[in-house]
């Protein structure tokens, strides 16, 4: 548990809040980009649906990554569960799901923190979010682990 701790600690202080400098892009109508994830929207606001689409096949984790650093498993195994820790989507179904709908203000996630057994809300603040895609989130990888960023604004859109 502490070895698989410290290397997840690793790959966030690794991925958190930069982009590696060949992960691919969250942008699949860039040209020479062959992304597996990507969204509509780059920015959303307290009460919204954020909808990431997928091709499938696609890596079997994703996790992400809020504005201050702080790691969030979203889907893992099942089998890896412990206490009231669930993921979003179980690993072993996640690769052939084409999109996840996810609502800011009721999306939890498991906050790989010691000594918490429940998911915990991930969108509290504003500021940018990484969603971080791979086959594994223990390892960085430039190569394997795929990034998409979003602007979150921890208030109520307000319409002129």
């Amino acid at each position: 548990m502490v070895a698989s701790t410290i290397c997840c600690l690793l790959v966030v202080g690794a991925t958190s809040m930069r982009l590696p400098h060949n992960a691919k892009s969250g942008d699949p109508t860039k040209p020479g980009k062959a992304s597996s994830m990507w969204s509509d929207r780059k920015q959303l606001y307290k009460g919204e649906v954020l909808t990431l689409h997928f091709k499938v096949p696609h890596a079997a984790y994703l996790g992400v990554i809020n504005p201050d650093g702080k790691f969030f498993y979203v889907v893992f195994s099942e089998a890896s569960t412990s206490g009231n820790l669930m993921p979003y989507v179980p690993s072993e179904q996640f690769p052939n799901i084409a999109t996840l709908k996810i609502k800011t203000t009721t999306f939890t996630a498991d906050p790989y923190t010691y000594g918490i057994d429940e998911n915990q809300p991930v969108f509290t603040k504003s500021g940018r979010y990484r969603f971080v895609l791979a086959d594994n989130l223990h390892v960085h990888n430039d190569e394997s682990v795929q990034t998409l960023d979003v602007v979150y604004h921890h208030e109520v859109r307000v319409y002129p």
